[in-house]
């Protein structure tokens, strides 16, 4: 396992044709080939996050190269070909993995830790031992009072009775209080545990910096550490994407619907001028003016056809002509 990845961290340093003979043809991979690792194109591959460790991915078997990581984040095609998809529902695949872990870790401090309101609780165990042994310490305390007080009373061999029941009560005691520390023990050791809510794993409450520090920095921790941070920012630069691509939608449409509102505009006083009450209004205009200019023609024509002064006289004169005269004397 560990051979496989100095191997893969080689192949990424140094290529794929770093043991290559000289003038053998070597194989030159597209960011687009399939045995290019899109994982290693998006950011980094995961499975190099837990080596060694009991999350071990395994070795990837795709090709993991910087150059084409660079290539493919210069290109015209860079988060357009689903890579990033594809890279956002294998970390999610992860976290959702730990976190089932770290589910089940605190299902199992829940029931170890015990209720402290159960009638199985450690903790109603260990007062049970405080109070026997110091019902013991009272009582041993007596006896040595008592013994003395015979002794001196020359009570001899009962002062010595007294003082063998004290030394079993001591005895008594001390085992007691060996249970009692063994019970202290349990007691703290499963109070003390907790789960990290990054990588899953058992950690004691109050533990000294040093050892802190060592777990924050382990692989498992960092590892998960890492993903959730990159899952975040991808989400976040998805999110402006869209948020983009929204904002470039309204601005295209935004001269389409000037345009289109110019056209009904213009569709709107189109129609107006074309309504019936406006045809008849226009019409009923028109007859009028053909009729006005009709009287007007009528009366000029009238004027034009009425006899002048000059021709009243010439008929007047030839009424009175001579031939005129002529013909009535004649008669």
């Amino acid at each position: 396992m560990a051979l496989a990845a100095q191997q893969s961290l080689l192949d990424e340093l140094m290529g794929k044709g770093r043991n290559a003979a000289k003038g053998e043809k070597i194989h030159k991979y597209r960011f687009d080939d399939p045995n290019v690792c899109k994982y290693m194109l998006v950011d980094y591959c995961p499975h190099d996050l837990f080596v060694n460790t009991r999350q071990d991915l395994g070795p990837c078997d795709k090709v993991h190269d910087i150059s084409l990581q660079q290539d493919y984040q210069k290109s015209s095609r860079y988060e357009k070909l689903g890579y990033e998809d594809d890279y956002e529902r294998f970390l999610k695949s992860l976290i959702s993995d730990v976190e089932r872990r770290i589910k089940r870790g605190q299902e199992r401090l829940r029931i170890t830790q015990g209720d402290p309101n159960a009638d199985n609780d450690p903790h109603s165990l260990k007062n049970e031992i405080i109070n026997k042994i110091k019902s013991l310490e009272e009582k041993i305390t007596s006896h040595v009072l008592k013994s003395e007080q015979l002794g001196n009373d020359c009570r001899i061999d009962e002062a010595q009775q007294v003082l063998n029941e004290c030394e079993e009560m001591r005895e008594e005691k001390k085992n007691l209080e060996t249970q009692l520390a063994e019970e202290q023990a349990n007691a703290d050791m499963n109070k003390a545990m907790e789960v990290c809510t990054v990588c899953g794993s058992f950690l004691i409450v109050g533990d000294i910096q040093s050892r802190l520090d060592e777990h924050n920095s382990g692989k498992q921790h960092a590892g998960y550490a890492k993903i959730r941070a990159t899952l975040e920012d991808l989400i976040q630069r998805k999110a402006q994407m869209l948020e983009k691509e929204r904002t470039r939608n309204v601005q295209k449409q935004e001269p389409s619907n000037r345009k289109r509102d110019r056209s009904e505009s213009k569709d709107e006083k189109t129609k107006r001028h074309h309504s019936p009450s406006s045809h008849h209004h226009h019409h009923h205009h028109r007859d009028r003016n053909t009729k006005q200019r009709e009287s007007s023609r009528e009366t000029n024509d009238h004027h034009h056809h009425r006899p002048s002064r000059h021709e009243n006289n010439s008929s007047s004169k030839e009424r009175h002509s001579p031939s005129t005269n002529h013909r009535h004397h004649r008669r």
